[in-house]
């Protein structure tokens, strides 16, 4: 979905800039829920206070509760046949290239610095190798960011 968000929020609704975006994605992956959900609706709020928060939930969770259960109740009598399994097969690596892809369009914005090169080697590193929970590699990146901007606060502007 963040391919999507992205693309959509930033070049064809030109609703925020490709930074903006990058943030809101930050705050809402830690908050409690999707983040499609949790994107949508902070966009809906930002560009139609209460209402447009509301709007953008319903139309964030009602087509998808109405898909999934409509696969779910064909899913199950099929999961077992052998075009099933095979497409299944095909769609794994289809994602993997959608998050990778993900990945890369954001780290053009936001690898533009030696400091935030540290801190997505060391929250990689905490992830992957010490398996160290998400929500604190991102509470810990933004600390680390706060930080740096009492710090630094010449060197790390743009």
């Amino acid at each position: 979905m963040i391919p999507l968000i992205q693309k959509e929020i930033v070049e064809e609704m030109c609703w925020m800039s490709q930074r903006e975006c990058i943030d809101i994605l930050g705050v809402t992956q830690v908050a409690p829920g999707a983040v499609a959900i949790n994107s949508s609706i902070y966009i809906g709020y930002k560009l139609k206070g209460v209402r447009g928060a509301l709007a953008a939930a319903a139309g964030m969770v009602l087509p998808s509760f109405l898909i999934i259960t409509l696969i779910a109740m064909i899913f199950t009598r099929l999961q077992e046949q052998s075009f099933v399994l095979a497409f299944f097969q095909g769609v794994r690596p289809g994602i993997v290239a959608m998050i990778a892809y993900a990945a890369y369009r954001m780290s053009t914005h936001v690898l533009n610095k030696y400091f935030n090169w540290i801190v997505a080697a060391l929250a990689f590193i905490g992830v992957v190798l010490v398996h160290i929970h998400p929500i604190a590699v991102i509470i810990t990146g933004g600390l680390a960011g706060y930080l740096n901007g009492i710090f630094f606060a010449n060197e790390s502007e743009d």
